[in-house]
């Protein structure tokens, strides 16, 4: 028999209902990192810049408005830069980097292989993930949405993504499953498989096709940023 928890947090209805894509310079210019006519020159030249994602403001703006019994503003297009929604966005994006302590992470994470090479004595993705698992577990037993990180590359760690994690279930044959709030996927419910038991463990695929490496819990925190442990 499987085992099924869930939230009260429903993607529906508490997260946002536009996609998570944003202009380069928007953000640029909303951060005030001071770069001018260099921003905007770089942001309609290179393709690296065409779109960025606000995956952890907008995961963390949602909680926030879960745990205050806000309601999420009804909008169905990306907010206009001048309003205070987007301001408030970019701060919470922010937030979740815990200064330099997410990127830290994923360079970490992004830097091992799916399986141990010979050569490589560290543990791999598919074990540390197994190591998240209880966690997210564990919050989601306490009605509490796990905050998540996902791995999807080894190059640019911009291409990792922010989600939340609502429900879980695992079932007898080694297999368990996330339900997720994704802000690439509004008002939907996208899902992680991953497998529990034998040589696989920890390996994960995300249900709309994805890449996915792996996954760590990320603490959701409403103070200041503040520096952690990769491990």
């Amino acid at each position: 028999m499987a085992i099924v928890q869930t939230t009260a947090f429903d993607p529906a209805v508490h997260g946002f209902h536009f996609r998570n894509r944003f202009s380069g310079l928007d953000i640029v210019n909303s951060v005030n990192i001071g770069v001018g006519s260099l921003a905007e020159l770089v942001s309609e030249n290179a393709p690296f810049w065409k779109g960025w994602g606000l995956c952890g403001g907008m995961s963390w703006m949602a909680l926030d408005n879960f745990y205050a019994d806000t309601p999420t503003p009804d909008l169905e297009q990306v907010p206009d830069r001048d309003s205070d929604l987007f301001h408030e966005l970019v701060d919470r994006q922010i937030d979740s980097f815990r200064g330099v302590s997410l990127i830290t992470w994923c360079l970490n994470w992004q830097s091992r292989s799916e399986q141990r090479p010979w050569w490589d004595p560290r543990n791999t993705t598919w074990k540390l993930t197994m190591g998240h698992w209880p966690v997210v577990k564990q919050s989601i037993d306490r009605g509490r949405p796990a905050s998540l990180t996902l791995i999807r590359t080894r190059t640019n760690p911009s291409d990792n993504h922010q989600v939340l994690a609502v429900a879980y279930c695992e079932d007898a044959s080694g297999m368990g499953e996330l339900e997720l709030y994704d802000p690439n996927h509004p008002n939907k419910r996208p899902t992680i498989a991953i497998r529990l038991t034998g040589p696989e463990a920890g390996r994960s695929a995300q249900s709309t096709g994805e890449p996915l490496r792996g996954f760590f819990t990320w603490p959701y925190v409403e103070d200041a940023p503040s520096t952690i442990s990769p491990e």
